[in-house]
């Protein structure tokens, strides 16, 4: 994959968890509202992962990076939301398996959800 693509996918990545992180008490109070109130928590613990493993993340190829984000996902948030951010995670690196070059449409996504995450990134799940 070329490196300008990479890149794409590691500014995604990087935005989702640094918004994760940056909102976790904000998360955790919404939940607390409508759920169990553990929400922010568990977003900030996993995507807190990927920060501190970020260096040492696969870079071999846009699916392995995000594979690997996935694995940490797995293993470090729980409950229903662990399950669907990993599903996300793996189930976009699968889908670039092999290419070499992101399509305009997965980049117009990936701007896309940039933009939406720092709105609107409690509501993706609720």
């Amino acid at each position: 994959m070329s490196r300008s693509s990479l890149e794409n996918i590691e500014l995604v990545v990087r935005t989702i968890a640094q918004t994760c992180l940056d909102n976790e008490k904000y998360f955790t109070e919404l939940d607390g509202v409508v759920g169990d109130g553990d929400f922010g928590i568990s977003l900030a613990s996993g995507f807190g992962v990927i920060a501190e493993q970020w260096d040492t993340l696969d870079r071999s190829s846009g699916e392995n990076f995000l594979v690997g984000c996935a694995k940490i996902i797995s293993r470090n948030i729980g409950g229903t939301s662990g399950s669907i951010w990993r599903a996300a995670f793996r189930n976009a690196g699968k889908s670039i398996s092999g290419k070499e070059e992101l399509t305009e449409w997965w980049k117009w996504y990936c701007w896309r959800f940039i933009c939406y995450m720092g709105r609107n990134l409690f509501y993706i799940i609720f």
